[in-house]
C-alpha cells in the first residue's frame, strides 16, 4: 500500500537566505518545523548579490529566484528594497505557475509575493509579524484573499479585528517560539571557559541586532553606571557593530563582539549572570508588534 502523499508547504521569503538576520533565522525554524510535524516544504527565496552560500545539507528544498537587486548600487535603500521585493513576486507568480500544485499551502510574511501567489494558490496564509500602516488598500486586498492570518501577539489580533473587519475564525494566534533543546545545556563556567571569559567575572550579556528601537544604546548607556560589570553586545550586521563602536567601544567595560553563527549565541547565553532584553519603549514596533525569540531564548 503506498504511503499518503506528504502535505507540500511552500514559504515565500523575498530577503536574503539563509541571512545572519532573525527574519531568516525565523524562516529556516520554520522550514525545519514543519519538516519535523510531516511536510514537504519548499523556500523560495530571493538571489540576492550577498547571500551567504550554505554549506550544510538541510532536510528542505531551497529555491532562490532572480531578482533586480540594486543593494550596491548608491541609491535609496527603501526604493532598492522594494524593486527587489516587487521582481521576486514576480519571479514567484510564475515559480508557482509551473511548479505548485493545487493543494499546496503557499505561507509568507511578505505582503507584496503573497498577494501575488493568491491568483495561483488558493491556501495561503499571511504570517503578519509588523502592523501595516501604510499600503492599506493593498493590505485590505491581501486579507481578503488569503484562506488564514497569522499573528504572533493579542494586540495584534484585537487590531486586525478592529481595522479590517476580518472574521475572528480566520485568524490564527501563534506566538514566535524557539528550539528549547539548543539552549540552556551548558553550564557557565564551561560557556565561560569555551569563550575565553574570567569565571569571577560578572557578565551582562545581549544578543541581537543593534537597531535603535532593540534599545542596545540605552543598555550601553547604562554600562556606564556599572563600571565593575562586563557588558557584552553579541550580535548585529557589520555596519550595525561598526557604528556601535565607534560610539562605545571606547568604554572599558562594554565588548562589542558582532555577528556569530546562531549555533554560538547559546554559548554566550550560557556564559552570563545576566541576560537583557532593552527593547525601547518609544517605538511602536517595540511596544506593540513583537513577540522577542531573544525572550524565548532567554527564558530557555
Amino acid at each position: 500500500m503506498a504511503s499518503p502523499k506528504k502535505q507540500r508547504v511552500i514559504i515565500l521569503f523575498a530577503g536574503r537566505f539563509p541571512s545572519e538576520k532573525a527574519a531568516a533565522l525565523f524562516v529556516d525554524l520554520n522550514a525545519y518545523s514543519l519538516v519535523g510535524a510531516g511536510a514537504d516544504v519548499t523556500v523560495l527565496a530571493s538571489r540576492r548579490l550577498e547571500r551567504i552560500v550554505a554549506t550544510a545539507k538541510k532536510s528542505y528544498d531551497v529555491r532562490l529566484l532572480p531578482v533586480i537587486d540594486l543593494s550596491r548600487i548608491p541609491i535609496v535603500w527603501s526604493l532598492a528594497n522594494y524593486i527587489s521585493v516587487a521582481t521576486f513576486a514576480l519571479a514567484a507568480f510564475f515559480w508557482l505557475l509551473m511548479f505548485s500544485r493545487p493543494d499546496d499551502i503557499v505561507i509568507s510574511n511578505d505582503a507584496l509575493p503573497l498577494l501575488t501567489a493568491t491568483y495561483v494558490r488558493k491556501k495561503t496564509m499571511y504570517e503578519m509579524h509588523d502592523f501595516p500602516l501604510t499600503s492599506l488598500d493593498m493590505y485590505r486586498q491581501l486579507f481578503s484573499r488569503v484562506r488564514w492570518i497569522m499573528v504572533t501577539n493579542e494586540w495584534k489580533r484585537l487590531e486586525v479585528l478592529k481595522q479590517f473587519q476580518i472574521p475572528a475564525e480566520r485568524l490564527l494566534l501563534e506566538r514566535n517560539a524557539v528550539d528549547v533543546e539548543k539552549f540552556g545545556s551548558i553550564s557557565k563556567d564551561e560557556a565561560r571557559g569555551k569563550l575565553g571569559l574570567a569565571s569571577d567575572a560578572k557578565i551582562a550579556v545581549y544578543t541581537g541586532h543593534l537597531y535603535e528601537w532593540k534599545g542596545a544604546d540605552t543598555l550601553a548607556q547604562a554600562a556606564s553606571l556599572l563600571p565593575d560589570v562586563q557588558f557584552m553586545f553579541v550580535g548585529g550586521a557589520p555596519s550595525d557593530v561598526e557604528n556601535f563602536k565607534r560610539e562605545w567601544g571606547t568604554q572599558p567595560n562594554i565588548h562589542v563582539i558582532g555577528h556569530v553563527e546562531h549555533a554560538v549565541v547559546p554559548l554566550w547565553q550560557s556564559a552570563a549572570d545576566v541576560l537583557v532584553l532593552p527593547n525601547s519603549g518609544h517605538e511602536e514596533i517595540s511596544v506593540h508588534y513583537t513577540s522577542p525569540m531573544k525572550l524565548f531564548e532567554y527564558m530557555a
